[in-house]
């Protein structure tokens, strides 16, 4: 899998951490010591605010990483009731100051704001986006048929994923049927797969493999075995850090890199 985009990553990694940072800029600024400072912190808080710290904001951050439509709605409602806890705890005349409750509340809104962004929002709805979920794709060069009830093309396959595959029918207009399959020559036998055609581009067609269990399985088989004698994808992952540095480098240099 691809690195998701970092702006979501570390927004995700404030929040996991922010009940350490919040202990950690507490314990500073009291006159206490740090076990009587950890006492005072759990039993004089009420208990909606513990949860509000030391539950729900991790929550929320895992349904950022997560980039899925549930998490979306699950971080939106998490982050309001961060708020309304925030204007809580100020009215009862503890924890904070005007002052602090206006940052804390103003970080709040730019946080959210982020997320509804239109192509922000798009990421969590619409699986299409999520470019980084695509499984890594090898190029390949083999002779396949496509096989539906009127009968059979052959074919060239240029590459193959666990998801997908880009294919030359040589011009031949393939069936319109619905009930399409891809027969692909194996050791073992053939992998049948059921697709559709998502794009067509200079005469070469893009798949969406419409798996079966059985498909799944032998094709992943087929694909890790394919890794195992030393095929690269067609468009390496970079390490993590390295990816980290080039995301870092492009934001400072050009400014952009903030959005997906």
């Amino acid at each position: 899998m691809r690195q998701k985009p970092w702006p979501i990553v570390i927004l995700a990694f404030l929040h996991f951490t922010a009940p350490i940072f919040n202990m950690l800029i507490g314990y500073l600024i009291s006159d206490s010591g740090i076990q009587e400072f950890v006492e005072m912190t759990f039993t004089s808080r009420q208990w909606m605010s513990l949860l509000g710290q030391f539950v729900l904001i991790p929550i929320a951050g895992l349904c950022v990483l997560q980039t899925k439509r549930w998490g979306y709605y699950v971080f939106l409602l998490i982050m309001i009731f961060i708020v309304f806890l925030n204007f809580r705890n100020y009215q009862n005349q503890y924890e904070f100051s005007l002052l602090t409750l206006l940052l804390i509340v103003s970080l709040n809104i730019l946080v959210v704001s982020y997320f509804l962004i239109p192509s922000i929002s798009r990421i969590y709805h619409d699986q299409n986006l999520r470019w980084w979920e695509q499984k890594p794709r090898y190029p390949m060069d083999l002779e396949v048929r496509v096989m539906g009830e009127k009968g059979e093309v052959k074919c060239q396959m240029m590459d193959i994923s666990e998801t997908g595959s880009k294919i030359d029918p040589h011009g031949m207009v393939l069936f319109t049927e619905s009930s399409l399959k891809l027969i692909i020559p194996a050791l073992d036998g053939e992998i049948q797969i059921p697709f559709e055609v998502v794009h067509s581009y200079q005469n070469k067609l893009g798949l969406r493999f419409l798996h079966t269990t059985e498909s799944k399985k032998k094709l992943k088989a087929m694909i890790n075995s394919l890794v195992a004698t030393g095929a690269a994808p067609r468009t390496p992952i970079p390490p993590w850090a390295e990816s980290l540095k080039e995301w870092w480098r492009t934001l400072i240099t050009t400014g952009k890199g903030l959005l997906p």
